[in-house]
Formats: structure tokens, C-alpha cells, sequence
């Protein structure tokens, strides 16, 4: 028995997405753009549970096949949620002849996902056009019995060591003397408009912080060749943040990061003052709450060098 069928849980619905593009008009000079698509479904089939790294994963499969009587060139696949991964069966970008399909999955962490429904997409886009050619569609659930608790305030800090992006090992005890934001992100949109609120927050009180004896730190559990994309989305830049790489979310498990995006506010002796667990400031609750709310439990501490 492999490790994929030793670790099959329960059934969730695998898409197998049919991408069928409309002929050219008649009488129309052949044109390598596609103008128009139509996306079958399937019915529901058993996903792949599989373990790795000591990581859970759910692999849902899609069949792309191209229907339109000329090839299409399938220029790349763009995920929802920085936390999703995309394989194929070709590697990107690649030629999809007209009546050959293809295999594409989306692999996502079940270890970043809060329990209960949940729902990643994907598109797929060729170069002859804007739009996308189809539409991934990847959905099922999360069994409750997976849900870490929040980890507690007044509680000391996990200690942990990740490279940041010079590949400098960052060691959380040896910033004992300093308070520490710490931000969770995945890089997907909801955590790119909280790092933006975050970058304003400290651009608006520079002068305040500029004297501080704190760091700000973003632990970062996305692909680690999105992390430069996503500081310019993000507007972090000019040193605003140590980037610690984390695609294995070692973060994750010792803070119970359930779900991004996350901030933490530690102070001087390594303890935990403050996490956005609350009704109001939880991930995908109110932004502008969990930033500020942040901001102002760092300056409830000692901020003196």
C-alpha cells in the first residue's frame, strides 16, 4: 500500500474540468486567439489525501481538453491563494493541440485551512488573450477535528529558526530585548491588502517608530519564488520587514496558524501580548481592526532602545 492510499480520508469532490473553445467564424481568417470558452464539470469522484514532511494535503484533478479544431498555447495557471500549489503533466507554458487534453492539479495544504467548507480556483490563461480560458474550481471540507486551539496570550513565544531572503539564519530567542510584530502571510489577497494596510500604518507613523526598539517580521508560507511579487503587491519594501522563507509553515504549527493572514505582537521578554483571534479582527474579519489593534499593542509595551 503507498503513502497516498495510507493516508485516503474521506470522499470531497475532485472537478474534471472539460475546456471546450469555440471554432473561428466562417469565413474567417484562422486566428490563434480564442474568444470563447464552455467549462463542463464532471461528477464527484474521490480526491488524494497524501502526507509529506509531516504536512497534510488534498490533490483535486482536472482534465483540460481542447475542443475548438486549432491549438491553443497554454501560457500559465494562475492560482487564487498563494498556499495552492499547481502541477501538470507538462510543464508551463506548453501547446495544447486541437483534440489532446491534459492533467492539471491543485494541491492545497490542509494544515492552512480553518475546518469546514472551503474553496480554492484557478485560471488558465493562453497568450493570445486577457481572459482567462477556464476556470478551477476546487472545493470540499474540513473535518473539525483537525482545528488546533488559538494559541493563547501571557503565554511565552515558540522559538524558531528560519532564513530570511539574504539566506541569514533569524533566530527568535536572540531577539530577546526587542518587541516583535510578526505577521503570518500566505500571499494571497486577503493577506497582500492586510500587509498594505500594515505598510501605511507605518509609513503614517514614521516618525513614532523611528526611535523604536522593535521588528517587524513576516513569515512567509507561500511559494518562495512568489515572495518578490508579493512585497511589491504588498508595498513592504526598504527594509519595513524581515522575510522569513517558510513553505513548510514551521510558524504555522508552533503558533497554531489555522488560517492567514496572522499577527502576533511580542514583547521584550519573548511573550505573547497580543493575536488577532477575536470575532472582530480574525483572518478575513475586519482589517482595518486587526492592523490597528496590532499597532496599538505594540505600543502598550516598552518601546525604549
Amino acid at each position: 500500500m503507498n503513502v497516498i492510499q495510507q493516508c485516503a480520508m474521506r470522499s470531497v469532490w475532485t472537478f474534471t474540468a472539460l475546456l471546450c473553445l469555440l471554432s473561428p467564424r466562417t469565413g474567417a481568417a484562422p486566428s490563434s486567439t480564442v474568444s470563447e470558452l464552455r467549462l463542463n464539470v464532471s461528477k464527484p469522484e474521490r480526491s488524494q489525501y497524501y502526507a509529506l514532511n509531516g504536512n497534510k494535503y488534498v490533490v483535486h484533478t482536472f482534465l483540460l481538453s481542447n475542443c475548438v479544431g486549432q491549438r491553443v498555447e497554454v501560457d500559465r495557471i494562475q492560482t487564487a491563494c498563494g498556499c495552492t500549489t499547481v502541477t501538470s503533466e507538462r510543464n508551463l507554458p506548453f501547446i495544447l493541440a486541437s483534440g489532446k487534453s491534459v492533467t492539471v492539479n491543485l494541491r492545497i495544504p490542509l494544515n492552512r485551512l480553518a475546518p469546514g467548507p472551503y474553496e480554492k480556483k484557478a485560471w488558465v490563461y493562453c497568450s493570445a488573450q486577457t481572459d482567462p480560458l477556464a476556470e478551477l474550481d476546487a472545493s470540499g471540507n474540513i473535518p473539525s477535528w483537525r482545528k488546533p486551539l488559538p494559541i493563547p496570550t501571557s503565554v511565552r513565544a515558540p522559538d524558531f529558526t528560519l532564513k530570511d531572503l539574504t539566506g541569514k539564519p533569524f533566530h527568535l530567542m536572540a531577539q530577546r530585548g526587542k518587541s516583535i510584530v510578526m505577521f503570518s502571510f500566505c500571499g494571497c489577497p486577503e493577506c497582500t491588502m492586510v500587509a498594505r494596510r500594515w505598510s501605511a500604518q507605518q509609513r503614517e507613523n514614521r516618525s513614532l517608530l523611528k526611535n523604536s526598539n522593535y521588528i517587524c517580521v513576516v513569515d512567509y508560507t507561500g511559494p518562495p519564488t512568489s515572495i518578490k511579487a508579493f512585497l511589491r503587491s504588498a508595498s513592504l519594501g526598504n527594509g519595513q520587514c524581515s522575510v522569513l522563507i517558510d513553505p513548510n509553515a514551521l510558524v504555522g504549527k508552533l503558533y497554531h496558524v489555522d488560517t492567514c493572514p496572522r499577527s502576533f505582537v511580542i514583547d521584550k521578554d519573548g511573550t505573547i501580548d497580543y493575536t488577532n483571534n477575536h470575532p472582530d479582527d480574525r483572518p478575513y474579519g475586519n482589517r482595518a481592526v486587526m492592523v490597528q489593534r496590532t499597532f496599538d499593542s505594540l505600543f502598550a509595551g516598552d518601546l525604549s532602545p
